[in-house]
């Protein structure tokens, strides 16, 4: 917040505003209000908006009067736009001379002190200096990186940027480990459920549970291993040489994957046609076959022939 208030007022300004949680947002104006701790600033308020139209602009002007009712004072309204201002709207705003990374509407008094929005052409000629200004690059960030990977920034090596980024990490940092360690569990969970599965089927051989019943109960954990098989390959992390995800099982003639029982008899003018067909990533093949497994009844045998079959006329048709 010291990067906007800097700009605005002076480094003499920084460290006296305070987030308020007071104003009302609705889920198109991501509204954040600040409050200065002297009566000698005005409150800001911060927007972050895909597509300012008239509704936002209205919007805005609403959240101004309530603004300026409830502190005494007009607000400064500030919009990060991070796609377009439709022209209903642009035509009221006007370039900003003293600051020219900033646009302003023309004429906002009573509801707002003043009205300024920030876009990626606002922004286009202050990013040759070096080092960027800091609104600038603060802009950059919200507008056109928006919290990316750091190698994707061309900036990334200006100070303020690398400041950003680290912030970022920071704040989001946390839910990023929650979000590794969900993957990690629902990994070993899979890995774990195969495993015990395999044992019960190495059981149930030693058994003299009749034959008929054997492959029945082979059928149905077949099915969930499959089912297994297709969650840890779709959030496995990638690498260069991926190996497969193990999904063995066992006796009876159950295929541990799809390709196990994939046609055996396919001629080369099969193979060069699938050659031609679109590639499509495992992932999503596994997805497929997953969703035609659930539509399956539990206890039938599953009919690979014919999901090879509707998975190539799928692919296909992309």
């Amino acid at each position: 917040m010291d990067i906007v208030v800097s700009t605005l007022f002076g480094d003499h300004a920084k460290d006296i505003y305070y987030f308020s949680p007071t104003q009302r947002s609705t889920e198109n104006t991501p509204d954040a209000v600040y409050v200065s701790r002297s009566n000698s600033f005005p409150p800001i308020i911060i927007g972050i908006q895909h597509t300012v139209d008239l509704n936002y602009y209205l919007q805005m002007t609403s959240h101004g009067v309530s603004a300026a009712l409830q502190y005494h004072t007009p607000p400064i309204l500030i919009t990060f736009v991070t796609s377009t201002i439709r022209y209903e709207v642009k035509k009221r705003i006007i370039p900003y001379p003293p600051k020219p990374f900033l646009q302003q509407v023309r004429q906002c008094d009573p509801w707002a002190r003043n009205c300024y929005f920030v876009t990626s052409d606002s922004i286009q000629q202050s990013l040759k200096a070096d080092p960027l200004n800091t609104f600038v690059a603060l802009s950059f960030f919200v507008i056109v990186s928006q919290c990316g990977r750091p190698s994707e920034n061309p900036y990334y090596g200006d100070p303020t940027m690398a400041r950003l980024y680290a912030i970022a990490e920071q704040m989001f940092g946390d839910e990023g480990n929650i979000m590794r360690q969900i993957k990690e569990d629902l990994m070993y969970v899979c890995t774990e459920s195969k495993k015990r599965l395999r044992e019960a089927i190495s059981a149930l051989d030693q058994s003299d549970v009749p034959q008929a019943a054997k492959k029945k109960v082979n059928n149905c954990v077949g099915n969930a291993v499959r089912v297994f098989d297709a969650y840890q390959t779709k959030y496995q992390e990638p690498t260069p040489a991926s190996p497969n995800v193990e999904t063995g099982l066992i006796s009876e003639g159950v295929p541990t994957s799809p390709a196990d029982s994939s046609p055996t008899d396919s001629s080369p003018t099969d193979s060069s046609a699938s050659s031609r067909l679109p590639a499509r990533s495992r992932t999503e093949n596994w997805n497929f076959i997953s969703n035609r497994l659930s539509e399956l009844d539990e206890n039938g045998n599953i009919p690979w022939r014919a999901i090879y079959v509707d998975g190539r006329r799928d692919r296909n048709e992309r």
